[in-house]
């Protein structure tokens, strides 16, 4: 368990040291209790990652050592098992994530996530539970079918893991790397668009760690102006205000017609950003 929990949240602590020293925006007053409470449901993921990983890593050995599935039985090897595991787990979030936010239902869930209204490391992981339970099967089934061994199942995990904290991060590449990075990776410039509070924004760069599914689906967004861009939901202007349990239940407490509902397709929602 140790072991598990220092994968987990190591690099949280890693990149949360960097934001101390590097940060890009100053922290809130409140940064206490909201960090507090991202943490929480950060480990409530990993409580659920381990649960699964329990029996989902034994299962993977024993079916690609049987050699089936896609990769074993067109005769891939061990590195390109591992990297078309990464690649196919990646291309399977950046469509799952796209969903969540195009289908009312599912956005009541996935709106927890971007109900803060700072973004930090701490952001990474702040997924409604019910999110993550969803997910998981997908992930896994895109990986029995592929045939992928625990060892790629296991990097597939770490890259997800890792680029997550890191596009959430509170501080700022140079430019120069960050130009450099965002041609093959997410990046926190790139993923803080994300997390604009205007609808056109909120959909786009859906990137988890590649960029180029953005690039090539046709929802890359670049804002040059980073400190234009403000953070969270228009819906819900002081989500503090909230108890976790109340966040916890609120994709369930929401009427329809009332906030909840996915934000409008690009150029056609709330407000829409000059770009030069």
């Amino acid at each position: 368990m140790f072991s598990e929990a220092l994968y987990f949240f190591g690099p949280l602590l890693l990149f949360w040291t960097c934001e101390q020293k590097w940060g890009y925006r100053p922290a809130p007053d409140s940064q206490l209790i909201r960090c507090g409470r991202n943490i929480f449901l950060s480990f409530c993921i990993f409580t659920l990652d381990c649960a699964v990983g329990l029996w989902m890593f034994p299962f993977l050995h024993w079916f690609s050592g049987m050699g089936l599935g896609l990769l074993p039985l067109l005769g891939i090897g061990f590195w390109g098992n591992v990297l078309a595991t990464i690649v196919s787990v990646d291309l399977t979030t950046f469509l799952f994530h796209r969903h969540f936010h195009r289908n009312p239902l599912l956005w009541r869930i996935h709106m927890v996530h971007h109900m803060d209204s700072q973004m930090d490391v701490t952001t990474g992981f702040r997924f409604h539970v019910a999110e993550h339970a969803l997910f998981l099967p997908v992930r896994f089934a895109v990986m029995v079918v592929l045939g992928s061994t625990w060892i790629s199942a296991a990097a597939a995990g770490v890259f997800l893991l890792v680029l997550i904290y890191f596009q959430h991060c509170n501080f700022r590449l140079p430019i120069g790397v960050e130009r450099m990075t965002r041609l093959v990776f997410t990046t926190p410039d790139m993923h803080r668009v994300h997390h604009s509070a205007l609808s056109q924004e909120t959909n786009s760069n859906y990137g988890i760690i590649f960029s180029f599914w953005d690039r090539w689906l046709g929802s890359y967004r670049e804002i040059d102006d980073q400190d234009s861009i403000k953070i969270g939901l228009p819906d819900f202007p002081d989500p503090g205000n909230l108890t976790l349990l109340e966040l916890l239940g609120l994709p369930w407490r929401l009427r329809p017609g009332r906030p909840g509902q996915p934000p409008s397709a690009p150029g056609s929602g709330r407000g829409n950003r000059v770009l030069a």
